[in-house]
C-alpha cells in the first residue's frame, strides 16, 4: 500500500537516535522521483514552538490525534515506504497547502531592495 499527500503515518525519526516512530504529514505528490517507494514529510509534534501550524479537529479528513499537535513546516525528511509503520488519519487539502506555502517562504530567493 502506498500513500497519498496528506496522510499522517508513523516513521521513524531521523532526528532522535534509536528513538521509537513518530507522526509525519505527507506532502508530496504522485511527481517525486520513486512516487511508490518514498514521500517528502514533514514532522508533527505535541510542542507549540512559534511557526508551527496547530491542528483541530476540523483539519483532519479522516482520522486525528489524542493531544495537540502542530506541524513544523521547515522540519521537512524523506521518509521510505518500509519505514512506515501506520497511518493515523488524513489532513485537508488546504492545510497541507499552508504548510508547504509556509517551506517555500523559508527557501525561495529573498528579493533585494
Amino acid at each position: 500500500m502506498t500513500y497519498q499527500r496528506g496522510d499522517v503515518i508513523w516513521a521513524v525519526d531521523p532526528y532522535r537516535s534509536g528513538s521509537n516512530p513518530r507522526p509525519w504529514v505527507l506532502i508530496s505528490n504522485d511527481s517525486l522521483p520513486y512516487a511508490d517507494s518514498e514521500y517528502i514529510a514533514m514532522i508533527l509534534t505535541t510542542k507549540s514552538h512559534p511557526g508551527n501550524r496547530r491542528l483541530t479537529a476540523s483539519d483532519w479528513v479522516y482520522g486525528g490525534s489524542p493531544q495537540t499537535s502542530y506541524i513544523s513546516p521547515w522540519t521537512v525528511g524523506t521518509i521510505k515506504h518500509d519505514q512506515t509503520r501506520n497511518v493515523q488519519g488524513r489532513l485537508g487539502v488546504d492545510v497541507v497547502e499552508e504548510v508547504v506555502g509556509e517551506l517555500e517562504s523559508y527557501i525561495e530567493e529573498e528579493e533585494s531592495a
